[in-house]
Parts: structure tokens; sequence; C-alpha cells
């Protein structure tokens, strides 16, 4: 599941998203078990680049 501005978008096994530079994301499932994702990030991101929410 990706949430972001414009609402929830489920996004299944084999499937893809892109996503625009400063567009606010969160990542997660539902699902018992978790998933996993891959992050392509071009330019490079670094963690410490990251606009993150706070706890």
């Amino acid at each position: 599941m990706l949430d972001q501005e414009e609402g929830p978008l489920e996004v299944t096994a084999g499937q893809a998203v892109r996503v625009a530079p400063g567009e606010w994301v969160r990542y997660g499932t539902p699902y018992e078990g978790g998933a996993g994702y891959v992050s392509v990030c071009l330019p490079a991101f670094s963690p410490e680049a990251a606009h993150r929410d706070q706890e």
C-alpha cells in the first residue's frame, strides 16, 4: 500500500510506482507478514536528505 496526498494506492506484486520529487508518500501493508519493496532514487538518495514526518 502506498499512501500519498491524493489517497491510498494498492500496489501488488510485480507492479511499480513512480513518485515525483518532493511528493509525500508512506509505504506500508495491511497484510500479515509484511511486504518488501525496492526503492530506486535518481539522483541518488540519502537518509539525511529525507524530509520525514515527526513521530
